[in-house]
This record gives structure tokens, C-alpha cells and sequence, in this order.
């Protein structure tokens, strides 16, 4: 996420990591994600909820607004990587 005090109602797309279900979705940075599998997202608590419902592998539709434009994409889901390793 971007921006975790924005009123406006999705999530901002801050960085997008090579190698991660963002990029292999497409998103960018700047994007905002409007639509989980067909749910409204109006902030990253909301995201959230919805994202532990899932587990790495399930896919799911996401809608995003890109330069005023609404596009879909899906997303195949991963598991975190741990970075201490």
C-alpha cells in the first residue's frame, strides 16, 4: 500500500517488487485497487479481511484504476517470503 491515511476510498499502490503477485499481475505503482473478486475495497483493513480468506495459489480477480481508466487483471496468490534468512 501507498498511503495507509488516505480517504479515498481503495488502496494506493505504493512500490511493486519484481518477482511478486503484484507484478506478475501487472499493477504498477500508482495504481489503485477498486475490486477484490468482485468486492469493493474501500480501505487496507478492509483488503485485509478479505486477503486472509485466501491461501498461496488461489487466484483472484482484481480491478484497478490506471490513469482514469478501470482495468482487471488476476492475481495468482504466493506465499510471503521471509527476508531473514
Amino acid at each position: 500500500p501507498g498511503d495507509y491515511s488516505e480517504s479515498e476510498p481503495g488502496i494506493l499502490v505504493g512500490d511493486v517488487v519484481p518477482d511478486t503477485t503484484a507484478a506478475e499481475a501487472g499493477l504498477k505503482a500508482g495504481d489503485r485497487l477498486v475490486k477484490w473478486n468482485g468486492t469493493n475495497l474501500t480501505t487496507i483493513e478492509s483488503w485485509m479481511g478479505l486477503l486472509a480468506q485466501h491461501s498461496p495459489g488461489d487466484k483472484v480477480t482484481i480491478e484497478f484504476v490506471r490513469d482514469g481508466k478501470t482495468q482487471t487483471a488476476t492475481a495468482t496468490l504466493r506465499g510471503r517470503e521471509r527476508r531473514d534468512q
